[in-house]
């Protein structure tokens, strides 16, 4: 049996607004479409990251962001795009790699994930526009790439 996922703006809709389920839900799919991949993950939400997938008989750490696509004002020639909050605990910090191997960056209402490698993401909030997300195969391409530099 197939099990497909509801429709983002039906997620929306039943959620409202609470940041934690929206989490949870970008935490799910990044598991999801890792196995869909063929890797084995755990589902574990701690402090620093929430997926772990073994690589090589080495954990890969992953910490998810969720984040929807805001419209900047096209009007004047602002382009949608989201904005990730990259930071960890009650100090904002930046992720390190002592806190994670990997940031998996879900745009929620197109369902696609762009994984980076931690050293990658330079500012607390990390914004990238709309249209990084319009391809799927940008999942695996990044998943692979990151997976290559974590394990040398």
């Amino acid at each position: 049996m197939v099990y497909r996922l509801p429709p983002p703006q039906c997620l929306e809709k039943c959620l409202g607004n609470n940041n934690r389920q929206k989490g949870r839900i970008g935490e799910l799919f990044v598991c999801y479409i890792l196995e869909k991949f063929g890797y084995q993950t755990a589902f574990v939400d701690t402090q620093g990251y929430d997926v772990i997938v073994n690589y090589k008989k080495r954990p890969i750490r992953i910490q998810v962001k969720s984040a929807l696509s805001k419209d900047y004002n096209r009007k004047k020639g602002g382009k949608p795009r989201y904005n990730f909050s990259t930071n960890i605990g009650g100090e904002k910090r930046k992720y390190t790699k002592e806190d994670t191997d990997i940031i998996a960056l879900f745009g929620s209402d197109h369902e696609t994930v762009i994984f980076k490698l931690v050293d990658e993401i330079k500012t607390k909030t990390h914004k990238l526009s709309e249209a990084h997300f319009y391809d799927k195969s940008i999942m695996k391409q990044s998943f692979e790439r990151c997976l290559e530099s974590c394990s040398v």
